[in-house]
């Protein structure tokens, strides 16, 4: 082999390898800006005003968009349970300052959020539990859920907040020994 026929066979080679690393990376990139990113987080929230002092109590959950793309949140709702899971729309007063329209479309680093004032919230547990009272609760984070059910997509799933597990399982637990 020449010297000649070398360096044609490293530069084909090279080529190569170059066209298919490019071929990879379009791919991912491609993937990357299909893919929903949403941050989901929830809590109990004090309302506070100035010339009433403390309202009231709420239960919030909030949604961020952090992809690229819109997404189409159709509702939200509950998971309970490990196995023979219990699941239960969430409604919300649409007509509330508090809350977000749902169905919506949340555009790239938009907010939607959405509460439910305390006593709703435990009279909806009390309901409940009338579904749950042969059921074992455990304070583990992934025994209550909140879903964010997606237009097309799968629906996400989080964790609700601490403090809301701790609230539900004491009234359920309540609920039980009356």
């Amino acid at each position: 082999m020449t010297k000649y026929e070398i360096l044609t066979l490293i530069s084909q080679f090279l080529g190569a390898a170059g066209t298919l690393f490019a071929v990879i990376v379009a791919l991912y990139l491609a993937r990357k800006d299909r893919r929903i990113d949403l941050e989901i987080y929830s809590g109990i929230y004090t309302i506070h005003s100035d010339e009433h002092g403390i309202i009231g109590e709420i239960i919030k959950f909030g949604i961020i968009n952090r992809g690229r793309n819109p997404v189409h949140i159709a509702n939200l709702s509950w998971s309970i349970g490990i196995i023979g899971k219990l699941k239960a729309l969430q409604l919300f007063d649409q007509g509330s300052r508090l809350n977000s329209p749902l169905p919506i479309i949340l555009k790239e680093a938009e907010t939607a959020d959405y509460s439910i004032p305390m006593e709703i919230f435990e009279r909806g547990i009390a309901k409940m539990g009338k579904e749950m009272e042969n059921r074992i609760f455990i304070n583990n984070k992934n025994f209550f859920k909140i879903s964010v059910n997606i237009f097309g997509h799968k629906s996400r799933q989080v964790p609700v907040d601490k403090a809301i597990r701790k609230l539900i399982i004491k009234k359920l637990k309540t609920i039980k020994t009356s």
